[in-house]
């Protein structure tokens, strides 16, 4: 019940005047229509964020270029973390080492050897960055083997916050590369210093670089942690070209805890409400288990600190728990319609959704939790005008791309037409003040997915995803926010408009479902994006009655109960927006 009351309550009472016409709108045989303009390009399949012994993965960079080959990929990046490690790509314990020396050394190496073993795979060289005063994210640049490996390794270098190598440690050559470009590295590990770091790739590479948020609310956001949606907006405002998206549907998706979003953190007022992660004792059954624990703990201290009551502590946990889960795999802030990604949209910003594997293994080898392989469960979508790196880069950043957990659909067209003019995710489209907008879906299915892949049971879980229904989301656009108000993370006027099933759909004789909706003349602005799943409405556990993704584990839980059977079983889409101005 409570999950049902936080995601039913998601701004509806200020959208009844607002949308009020939409809810009239009627779907239509659009067979006779002006068809979209044929675009030139093509459709890749990819994933950004992947590991590989070099920094905490399990397999070598070879074996990882081999599965995403096996899993249908075009593309994937090697995204090891920023820091220090001390293993090779062979898992061998050869002493510590900075990333910047592996970026620079053998991390490129393996990344372009894998580039003449599988011709057809594209991997980019890029790493999982420690943002100042923030959780992780995905940075890459592309270029010459030898630009992109020196200035990806100065990148790290200069503003990983985990890497504390000075000059005086570097190698002659990476001394070298810092003299060039005159520049002193920055200690001081706060949200100024990731500013600093987007502006040095907008500079540089202000359409050869990307700087992309990954699991934004694996950390509850505060004191200098997480992501605050005002520090997104004001980095997007910053480099709009480089940080221009999230990793939104979060990898992990087969681990315990899905999307691996299972912390506990409460914001404590006696400790200026400092934010505090919980531990869960093995012992522990209940929250107030963990409450307790450290509690105790607290006062075993010779000195113990001042901290909130057990009721104030709980009363936080609660708040804050339901922000720190995944909603049918992805994240809290796309998976809560009028929540942190609609009130993005709504100013009209081009931020992205994207999706990905956070791969680090597929057989842990001290028993610990695996993921699925690149491509194995998640799959980005992106059309692009050319199979290079720079024109898969650009088609992330132009928008026009969906994100699909367990194969659910292959094959997504979805564009606005508004009188002779078309767009498509992404892409913007005016006039809609004196015409329809009329609103055309079309998708594919496969075959089968991987539920049965790596040795899981054949039909132990329906491997043949069927969509149950495609939920038309609508948002207004009323333009940037004051400064002031960079803090704003929801938003009233987003809401379902249209609930699409097998009965307003139709089937041509090469698998394609196609159905469309006439919304009419409108003078706001619009966004229109949209989620499909293979989740009936108000199914136990898994849906509201409105169709809303419940919780993947319940708020009072305190082990993840998650598995890769569970997350076949549980499937969705989620397709970038496109406006619709009025005029």
């Amino acid at each position: 019940m409570i999950v049902k009351k936080i995601i039913n309550s998601m701004g509806i009472i200020a959208l009844m005047v607002v949308m009020a016409a939409m809810l009239s709108c009627s779907s239509s045989d659009s067979s006779s229509d002006p068809k979209p303009p044929k675009r030139d390009g093509l459709w890749v399949t990819g994933d950004f964020h992947t590991h590989t012994y070099i920094s905490d993965g399990e397999h070598q960079a070879s074996e990882v270029a081999q599965n995403a080959v096996k899993y249908g990929l075009d593309w994937y990046s090697a995204g090891d973390h920023g820091g220090i490690f001390n293993r090779n790509d062979a898992g061998t314990n050869v002493g510590n080492r900075w990333r910047w020396e592996t970026i620079f050394g053998e991390g490129s190496d393996k990344i372009y050897a894998n580039r003449a073993t599988h011709s057809n795979l594209l991997q980019f060289n890029a790493f999982e960055f420690n943002p100042a005063g923030h959780e992780h994210a995905s940075v890459g640049i592309v270029g010459s083997e030898k630009d992109a490996r020196e200035n990806l390794a100065l990148f790290e270098y200069l503003f990983d916050a985990v890497d504390t190598s000075t000059y005086e440690t570097l190698t002659s050559e990476m001394k070298a590369i810092v003299d060039a470009q005159s520049i002193t590295k920055n200690t001081v590990n706060n949200h100024q210093k990731s500013i600093q770091a987007a502006q040095w790739l907008k500079d540089k590479f202000p359409n050869t670089s990307y700087f992309l948020p990954n699991h934004p609310t694996r950390v509850l956001a505060g004191n200098g942690t997480g992501w605050l949606v005002k520090e997104i907006r004001e980095l997007h405002d910053l480099a709009p070209t480089v940080f221009f998206g999230a990793e939104l549907m979060p990898g992990h998706q087969k681990s315990s805890w899905r999307g691996g979003l299972g912390r506990f953190y409460y914001v404590d007022s006696k400790q200026n409400n400092r934010v505090i992660q919980l531990s869960v004792p093995g012992s522990a059954n209940t929250i107030e288990d963990i409450v307790d624990s450290y509690i105790a703990a607290n006062a075993a201290r010779p000195e113990p600190l001042e901290i909130d009551s057990k009721a104030d502590i709980l009363t936080s946990l609660n708040a804050n728990i339901p922000r720190l889960r995944t909603y049918g795999g992805v994240d809290y802030y796309a998976s809560k319609i009028g929540g942190v990604w609609d009130s993005l949209l709504s100013e009209g910003r081009h931020f992205w959704l994207f999706g990905n594997s956070d791969f680090h293994t597929n057989n842990h080898p001290s028993g610990g939790e695996s993921q699925f392989w690149p491509g194995e469960y998640t799959k980005l979508y992106t059309f692009v005008k050319e199979k290079t790196y720079q024109g898969v880069l650009d088609g992330m950043r132009s928008g026009n791309s969906y994100s699909v957990l367990g194969d659910l659909i292959n094959h997504l067209d979805y564009y606005a037409r508004v009188g002779k003019n078309f767009a498509t995710m992404g892409e913007r489209v005016g006039g809609a003040a004196n015409s329809d907008t009329v609103i055309t879906i079309s998708f594919k299915t496969p075959a089968k997915n991987n539920a049965n892949a790596d040795g899981r049971p054949a039909g132990a879980i329906n491997e043949v995803p069927v969509v149950s229904h495609i939920d038309l989301i609508a948002g207004e656009v009323n333009g940037k926010l004051a400064t002031a108000n960079y803090d704003s993370d929801s938003v009233t006027t987003t809401k379902v408009i249209k609930t699409f099933t097998a009965s307003d759909w139709k089937v041509d004789k090469n698998g394609m479902y196609t159905m469309s909706i006439t919304l009419p003349k409108t003078t706001k602005n619009m966004y229109y994006r949209l989620r499909g799943t293979n989740i009936p409405k108000g199914t136990a556990g898994l849906s509201d009655s409105d169709g809303n993704p419940l919780t993947d584990t319940p708020f009072t839980a305190v082990r993840g109960t998650n598995t890769a059977k569970t997350a076949f079983e549980d499937l969705w889409f989620y397709s970038n927006p496109i406006f619709v101005n009025a005029n």
